[in-house]
């Protein structure tokens, strides 16, 4: 199992702690901010990548199972025509197996997405529009500030070389 370095110890609280906790309690409970949102967000997203790590390690271990026991099994040589075909019946089975695991891990993995977009917080109109357009204007100064270092290189490079500077050309 793998544990992760960036836990943290319990933290043990006093009586005089709890007696606080216990008087905030009482109090009238303040909206959470949505940066308190995004931390707790975190938090529930480093327990679900736990939950993962720790499934995978369960399945790396039956996958490892499984090879030492197929890899002690011995194969038959094939000697006749009729036990070519029950080989080849034993095949179709394997890849019809492995069709349908294919298939179980392609739901599982869509049906992960899928509650992943559920847990995703999408921005409201508002902020999504001020956000544009901080982007948009900072876009357009990178602009103004490419165009006046392009003029700028441009009479250089052409007074250097005593051409006539033609912006635009």
């Amino acid at each position: 199992m793998t544990k992760r370095k960036d836990k943290k110890a319990p933290v043990k609280i006093s009586a005089v702690e709890k007696e606080e906790v216990k008087l905030s309690a009482n109090e009238e409970v303040e909206a959470i901010t949505p940066e308190e949102e995004i931390v707790i967000e975190e938090v529930n997203a480093d327990l679900n990548a736990d939950e993962m790590v720790v499934e995978e390690v369960k399945e790396e271990a039956n996958m490892e199972e499984v090879k030492t026991h197929t890899a002690s099994k011995k194969e038959k040589p094939i000697v006749d025509k009729k036990n070519n075909k029950k080989e080849d019946d034993k095949k179709k089975s394997k890849k019809d197996n492995k069709d349908k695991k294919e298939k179980k891990g392609l739901k599982r993995r869509s049906k992960e997405t899928v509650s992943e977009l559920k847990k995703v917080v999408w921005p409201k109109f508002p902020e999504v529009v001020k956000k544009t357009g901080v982007v948009i204007t900072v876009v357009l100064i990178f602009a103004v500030v490419l165009l006046c270092l392009d003029l700028l290189f441009g009479f250089l490079s052409s007074a250097l070389m005593g051409k006539p500077f033609i912006p635009f050309k």
